[in-house]
């Protein structure tokens, strides 16, 4: 499956295509990049960028600021599907800076490492800068198939560098230490130094 990622920067725009296989192998194929002069409309730039290609491709990905989401790793003390879902309405109701009921999340849930339970990473965002973005891209001629929010990306991004060699202790693999629990004395910081603003992942 041919992806196509977007990166709208304050500077420059961004378009890359990945590859995925059945073994979860990406690999980067091509990427643009475009300058952006004043007056530039950035998505109907990206538009061009992604129109200009020679391969349609099977799904375009674009990003929703940090500043626009916030992410919550949730350690929930259950695995069974309908519990997990009320308890992470719970904690989102006592975590989130806005009101549930403005706001869209999605989570994944995987096995605890370090006990009975699961561990639940969740991105939330309000409606309604969801709503513009959206709104944004539909003016360029362009309906998203997924939108990744930024901190979901360098989740992804952390997890694909470290490789499955060092997510060791999965319960498939009891007798090796996690590297998730390492964590806990050696952290990992990942580093995005922009023209205007710096993003931590960690």
């Amino acid at each position: 499956m041919r992806t196509i990622g977007v990166d709208i920067g304050s500077r420059s725009v961004k378009v890359v295509e990945l590859e995925s296989s059945f073994g979860g192998r990406l690999e980067v194929r091509d990427h643009q990049m475009a300058e952006l002069n004043p007056g530039d409309d950035p998505y109907l730039l990206a538009a061009r960028l992604i129109d200009n290609r020679p391969k349609k491709a099977d799904r375009i990905s674009v990003l929703l600021r940090a500043n626009r989401s916030t992410f919550r790793n949730f350690l929930l003390p259950t695995r069974e599907k309908k519990a997990l879902q009320s308890a992470i309405v719970f904690e989102l109701e006592d975590e989130l800076p806005f009101p549930l009921e403005d706001a869209v999340y999605d989570s994944v849930t995987s096995p605890s490492y370090t006990g009975p339970g699961s561990q639940v990473p969740v991105i939330a965002a309000p409606s309604k800068h969801l709503a513009e973005l959206l709104s944004k891209w539909s003016e360029a001629g362009i309906e998203p198939d997924a939108v990744i929010p930024e901190g979901w990306a360098n989740r992804a991004l952390l997890n694909q560098a470290l490789g499955p060699a060092s997510l060791k202790g999965s319960p498939t693999n009891p007798s090796t230490t996690s590297a998730a629990a390492n964590f806990d004395q050696n952290p990992i910081l990942l580093l995005n130094l922009g023209h205007e603003r710096t993003l931590l992942y960690v």
